[in-house]
C-alpha cells in the first residue's frame, strides 16, 4: 500500500489524474490516497471526479479530513467555465459537521469560488467569517478580501479588512495596499485615500504609479 501511495502521490504532483484514478483501486484505502486524488482532480479541473471521490471516502469508510476538504474546494474554485461556489459553500458546512476547524487553504478556495462565480453576497460572507473565526489568514486571505470589497463597492469594508489583517501581522504588499486606494478612489475619499498612501511607506513599501493614480483619482472625485 506504501508503494500506492507514494505512486498515487507521485501522479498528484504531476497532475496526472486519470493515472492517480487508476492506481487507487489497488492501494488501501486511507485518508491519505482518497486526498492525493481528490488533489490529483483539483489539479485536472475534474471537480465532479473530486467531489464523487469526497463521497467514495465515507462508503468506504473512510473520514474526510482537512486536506480532501481543501482539495475539493479547490477543485470546485478551478472548475470550468463557471466556479462550483454552491458545492465549495456546501463543503465548508461538511467541514463544520464533521467538526473539522476550518483551514485557511479551504476558506480561501471558497472565496475563490464565489468570487469567480460573480456570488459577491456569499463571497464577502465567507470573508466575514473567516475574520470572526479563529482560522489563520494569509497575504492570499488578505487581497482576496481587498479586491473582494472594491469589485462588490464597500470601499470602507476593504479598508477595514486592511486595517485588521494588518493588526493580525498579515504581510502586507503594494497590491493589496493599491487596491484599498482605489477602492477609496472609486468613492472620491480622498482624506482615506491620502492615509493610505502614507501607511503605504510606514508599512515599509515603495509607492508605484498606480498608488499615486489612485491617490489623485480621489482627490479629483472629492473635488
Amino acid at each position: 500500500n506504501i508503494t500506492c501511495s507514494a505512486a498515487i502521490t507521485a501522479c498528484e504532483k504531476a497532475e496526472r489524474w486519470q493515472s492517480a484514478m487508476a492506481l487507487l483501486g489497488f492501494a488501501t484505502a486511507d485518508t491519505v490516497t482518497f486526498s492525493a486524488c481528490i488533489s490529483a482532480c483539483e489539479k485536472g479541473c475534474e471537480w465532479s471526479r473530486a467531489l464523487q471521490l469526497l463521497t467514495a471516502m465515507s462508503g468506504a469508510g473512510v473520514l474526510p479530513n482537512q486536506v480532501s476538504c481543501n482539495a475539493a474546494m479547490a477543485a470546485c474554485a478551478s472548475a470550468q467555465p463557471t466556479a462550483r461556489w454552491h458545492q465549495a459553500l456546501a463543503l465548508l458546512r461538511t467541514m463544520n459537521s464533521l467538526r473539522l476547524p476550518p483551514h485557511t487553504q479551504g476558506c480561501n478556495a471558497a472565496f475563490s469560488a464565489c468570487d469567480k462565480a460573480g456570488a459577491w453576497p456569499a463571497a464577502l460572507a465567507v470573508l466575514r467569517s473567516m475574520l470572526s473565526s479563529k482560522v489563520e489568514k494569509d497575504s492570499v486571505t488578505l487581497d482576496m478580501g481587498i479586491f473582494g470589497f472594491k469589485k462588490a463597492g464597500a470601499w470602507t469594508s476593504a479598508v477595514a479588512w486592511l486595517r485588521k489583517m494588518r493588526a493580525g501581522l498579515v504581510q502586507l504588499g503594494i497590491r493589496s495596499m493599491n487596491a484599498a486606494l482605489w477602492a477609496g478612489a472609486s468613492r472620491g475619499c480622498w482624506s482615506v485615500a491620502l492615509t493610505l498612501l502614507q501607511k503605504v511607506a510606514t508599512a515599509g513599501l515603495q509607492a508605484d504609479v498606480a498608488s499615486y493614480h489612485a491617490a489623485l483619482s480621489s482627490c479629483c472625485k472629492g473635488g
